[in-house]
């Protein structure tokens, strides 16, 4: 929730009014936090969608990719697994589980400060665009260690975002 509502600032009239270089922000933010506010924990994990309603959405690498996918599709035509076999894979651990929350807002975030909405096509140019100079800074995780000591640096490989199946058969890239 705290990295749900550290949305907020973006969107509040005074905050706009002051700032209109934030504009875009503002309403990428309120779109992301309309979108995600209903959940009690950020999507993550495995789940399912209809062929024609994945068709020209956006999708992201690793962890990062349910919670687009629901931002995108504001809960409609989309639905989290349960894995009947949830052990198979070993149970998270909580660095496991802080590291993965912290990369969930970072990605938010990142979006915020990009300003494009997630809603809207996103053109290759624009995709590279994201990734090469906002995603790539989002390294790095900050953790509190369970056992007494200094704070621990986690680096973990960036997410990104990959285009549309619709923008890559439309450019040429798949057929």
């Amino acid at each position: 929730m705290a990295g749900m509502n550290s949305l907020l600032p973006y969107f509040r009239s005074e905050v706009r009014e002051q700032h209109l270089a934030l504009l875009s922000q503002a309403q990428v933010a309120k779109e992301i936090y309309e979108a995600c506010i209903r959940q009690i924990w950020i999507l993550s994990g495995q789940y399912a969608i209809r062929w024609k309603h994945i068709y020209k959405q956006l999708a992201a690498t690793g962890y990062c990719d349910p919670l687009l996918m629901s931002i995108q599709q504001s809960w409609g035509n989309f639905a989290q697994i349960i894995n009947p076999h949830p052990l198979l894979d070993m149970p998270n651990t909580k660095q496991k589980e802080d590291c993965m929350m912290t990369r969930l807002v970072q990605f938010l975030h990142a979006l915020v400060f990009f300003g494009k909405s997630v809603r809207s096509e996103w053109s290759i140019e624009e995709i590279s665009s994201f990734n090469s100079e906002v995603a790539q800074y989002q390294n790095s995780v900050v953790w509190i260690p369970e056992e007494p000591g200094s704070l621990r640096l986690e680096n973990i490989e960036c997410d990104r975002i990959f285009p549309s199946i619709e923008v890559l058969i439309r450019e040429g890239l798949i057929d």
